[in-house]
């Protein structure tokens, strides 16, 4: 069973200086470095990388409920098995002698994290899904899953505290869950970067409208042109009013 045993899953948040700790990170990131070919350095944020990538999932936006349910048929082998119907985008769920109907949701719908709670719910509490807490500020569309037995969270969570343990994982089922914070992380992007752009952009056009709307200056002595020839017959005035105008280049013309 692929599964984070409980000195893999402690040792994320266990002091520097825990050797106990330090020798089964350092032993995982041997492993991932065999599995990946890439030197790890011996670092807690490495470690995670590691732990991830050999245990976890990373979810695309693209994928969602069915993703998932392969994922833990992987992780749970016969224990958990599934019936997938893609004419009727539904699956049926077995975990033991309980089983559930799921339709398919993609990642980020609200139906998506319900699926995740009723799968929760069919393993009777044994595993949870927990998310890698993305960095401040940062976020992309890919979301870095972990499978963990309940009772190793919650062991950690008592004797590291929430804080610790909330530092680098969080519940995917909770009253805040991965896709509130991504919401509000993407939120903050709009926020900063876009609206600005949006502004400046809106600005930009209605400046470029004001000035166009804005009549050019008329050259010297075109605003004497209508005041002039007063002394002659009406029509004849005119005309010469209009050769004036086109000759000084007054209104364009």
């Amino acid at each position: 069973m692929q599964i984070p045993t409980w000195e893999q899953l402690s040792a994320v948040f266990a002091a520097s200086g825990d050797e106990q700790a330090q020798a089964v990170r350092e032993a995982l990131l041997q492993q991932y470095s065999e599995f990946d070919d890439y030197p790890a350095t011996s670092s807690v944020d490495n470690y995670v990388d590691a732990l991830i990538t050999i245990y976890g999932y990373f979810l695309d936006y693209k994928e969602g409920t069915f993703s998932i349910v392969e994922w833990l048929e992987d992780k749970l082998g016969d224990t958990f098995t599934a019936e997938f119907d893609y004419d009727d985008d539904t699956v049926k769920v077995h975990f033991g002698d309980r089983v559930i109907v799921l339709s398919h949701h993609s990642m980020g719908m609200d139906g998506f994290a319900q699926d995740l709670a009723k799968l929760e719910q069919l393993m009777k509490g044994r595993y949870l899904f927990l998310y890698r807490r993305p960095g401040e500020g940062g976020v992309n569309d890919t979301v870095e899953l972990l499978l963990v037995p309940t009772k190793h969270w919650q062991r950690a969570a008592q004797r590291y505290g929430q804080a610790q343990v909330s530092a680098y994982f969080r519940r995917c089922v909770n009253k805040e869950s991965i896709w509130d914070e991504l919401y509000r992380c993407k939120t903050r992007i709009f926020l900063w970067l876009v609206l600005p752009v949006i502004v400046v952009f809106s600005l930009y056009v209605a400046w470029g409208t004001l000035k166009s709307d804005t009549p050019p200056p008329q050259p010297k002595g075109c605003e004497n042109v209508d005041r002039a020839y007063n002394d002659q017959s009406e029509q004849v005035a005119a005309i010469m009013r209009y050769q004036m105008r086109k000759k000084l280049g007054c209104d364009g013309r």
